[in-house]
């Protein structure tokens, strides 16, 4: 699968003269067709999650970053211990706020003078640390600064939000990413893939898995989908007794080219764990599609998972992604 995403981006990169825009071209197209083959088989929760560990490897591989800088992110200064440092020097601020700050300003020069600047200017960053919405407020003792960092400026902005509201990081991580000059706005906004496009991309030996959520089903749609292009489907709900029907309606439609849809596969894992090898060793009629619908389940095989395009059927976040989805 990984080598047609590839083949696409040089088919779809922008074409130029020179082999190193070239390849620069090609790598910038594929990492966003990777990203939305990736993106759509995953829960809102994690999509943000993913584009950030991504934006995070280009830039430690380019060593724009280091794995320390990332630890720092992720951990703060959980490790140390508030009393083996420096006293806290205000009651307002919570400990572990506290020892984020000390870490920060040990492991990163740019914040050295962060604890001083803290005590000799309290009452502005008391009201920073307090605003609804610091991360689109100027940082005390620092704005400047970090305006003038064309490159990691966004990163250090990062790092202080991180530092003392961790519970406003999120917005503040997709500012980060769309400042990234390798990622951009489109990695943050919602997007929503519909079936027919995913139809486009399936081929015979490649199922298609949708991973369920509460009050999601397509069903309806695949169904649509199939009348429109004038095929048969047949629809099997798993669950016991149902695995010599599943099967059956397999060895039909891979032969005659028609489509099968298997519903609620978390109930009828027996026939999962057979599902990979069963696509490995059949030939299939250039028509035959195969969809499966499952619950989030901890012992749907793996394999089977890592050979499907997974797509999840969940209500994407925000009013424009909704209406993209009703259209």
């Amino acid at each position: 699968q990984f080598l047609e995403l590839f083949m696409d981006s040089m088919d779809k990169s922008e074409k130029a003269n020179l082999a190193s825009k070239r390849v620069e071209n090609i790598i910038y197209t594929m990492t966003y067709i990777v990203y939305r083959y990736i993106n759509r088989g995953l829960y809102e929760a994690d999509k943000l999650t993913f584009v950030l560990i991504v934006t995070l490897k280009i830039l430690v591989v380019a060593k724009r970053l280091d794995q320390g800088d990332v630890g720092l992110l992720l951990r703060g200064g959980a490790a140390l211990d508030i009393n083996s440092v420096r006293k806290k020097p205000f009651q307002w601020m919570p400990d572990q706020t506290w020892l984020n700050v000390i870490e920060l300003s040990t492991r990163v020069g740019f914040f050295r003078s962060l604890p001083e600047d803290l005590v000799r200017n309290e009452a502005p960053w008391k009201v920073w640390f307090e605003s609804n919405m610091p991360e689109v407020e100027e940082v005390p003792d620092f704005e400047s600064r970090l305006v003038e960092e064309p490159k990691m400026g966004a990163w250090f902005r990062l790092l202080i939000i991180r530092t003392f509201r961790l519970d406003r990081a999120q917005l503040c991580i997709k500012s980060f990413i769309k400042e990234q000059p390798a990622m951009g706005q489109r990695y943050v906004e919602p997007v929503t893939d519909t079936l027919p496009s995913i139809y486009e991309e399936m081929i015979p030996a490649i199922p298609v898995v949708f991973l369920l959520s509460v009050g999601a089903d397509p069903t309806e749609a695949i169904m649509q989908l199939c009348r429109k292009k004038k095929q048969s489907c047949h629809a099997i709900s798993m669950g016991e007794g149902q695995r010599a029907p599943a099967l059956e309606a397999l060895n039909v439609a891979q032969e005659q080219g028609s489509w099968v849809l298997l519903q609620n596969c978390e109930l009828g894992l027996d026939l999962m764990v057979d599902m990979e090898e069963y696509m490995k060793k059949h030939k299939f009629n250039e028509a035959f599609r195969l969809f499966i619908t499952a619950a989030p389940e901890k012992m749907f095989p793996l394999g089977l998972l890592q050979m499907s395009t997974k797509v999840t059927n969940e209500p994407p976040s925000g009013f424009r992604a909704g209406l993209m989805r009703s259209y």
